[in-house]
């Protein structure tokens, strides 16, 4: 606090601001659902990622979907990429809009600032194909900020069982398509003048820990932990920062599909999931946290430590 004056503050208004902030503070930490009133919250609520533009694969449902909400509710623009095109136009229904009015007044802009949402389009699984899907919609993608690796799928069959093909599928939408997205990206960040650039990948407990029946799924996952701690290396003297998040059993409809072997294992406490909202918290942490990069935050109820 900076007065112009030899006066001492009074204790008063000391007292006053110190409440006032505490206010402001326990206000901002309340999520919001979809719109946003600029009655209520035009002098209350600020937006760390006003002007940030993030894609997010497996935005459509699950993790991704929880964290675009996040990352919405706090000014983001969101770009979500998934396979179903029906699916993706009721998922960006259901992100935050925060009114212009509110947008540009808190702080002050002296160039407006308009949140937009979007969607793409794309099947990961065709990996020799993302980087033409993604050079089909540079003019939503030309100033991406922030990418989010977050779509996936699972695997509940021991090795011997598992047929070729849903080998190199699996290895492809886990590993091999958060990889060459995240090249032809790169391109764009580099170009970018944002003073906050991140790359963050969603990976599992299961890249760390084995656990039968998950031998492939583990495998791709234990990459993309791998491939984060080795990019945060090559791009981080360019500004850009790249974690990663390696949840536990998440409540989603692919974490519930593929728990029996987990819940069997006898290290996991209290048979419990942890809610999407959870990971997306963790992810707005590493997003906005500008001195973390190669890092790779395991939340698991403390599964990995028994």
């Amino acid at each position: 606090m900076t007065f112009l004056s030899n006066r001492k503050p009074d204790s008063k208004l000391l007292l006053s601001g110190l409440i006032t902030n505490y206010i402001m503070n326990r206000v901002c930490s309340l999520s919001f659902t979809r719109k946003l009133s600029s009655t209520t919250f035009s002098s209350l609520k600020t937006f760390p990622l006003l002007g940030s533009i993030a894609l997010i694969t497996g935005g459509s449902r699950g993790i991704g979907l929880a964290i675009a909400q996040k990352l919405s509710s706090e000014g983001c623009s969101c770009i979500l990429l998934s396979k179903t095109e029906s699916t993706l136009q009721k998922s960006v229904n259901k992100l935050t809009t925060v009114p212009n009015s509110i947008l540009n007044e808190n702080p002050p802009n002296e160039t407006r600032i308009e949140q937009k949402h979007g969607y793409i389009c794309c099947d990961l699984s065709a990996v020799e194909s993302i980087e033409e899907r993604l050079d089909a919609n540079l003019d939503k993608l030309k100033d991406v900020n922030i990418v989010i690796n977050s779509a996936g799928i699972s695997q509940n069959s021991l090795l011997l069982r598992t047929k070729n093909t849903d080998i190199a599928n699996l290895i492809n939408i886990d590993l091999v398509a958060p990889i060459v997205l995240t090249k032809r990206l790169l391109k764009i960040m580099l170009k970018n003048k944002a003073s906050n650039k991140v790359i963050l990948n969603i990976s599992s407990i299961l890249g760390l820990r084995g656990l039968s029946g998950s031998a492939v799924y583990s495998a791709a996952k234990g990459g993309l932990i791998s491939f984060t701690k080795s990019m945060a290396v090559e791009v981080g003297s360019k500004g850009i920062r790249v974690n990663c998040i390696s949840p536990g059993l998440v409540k989603t409809e692919m974490g519930i599909m593929s728990s029996p072997a987990f819940y069997a294992d006898k290290n996991v406490l209290n048979n419990s999931f942890i809610d999407p909202s959870e990971i997306a918290e963790a992810s707005l942490f590493l997003i906005n946290q500008k001195h973390i990069t190669g890092h790779n935050l395991v939340i698991d109820d403390g599964y990995t430590i028994r």
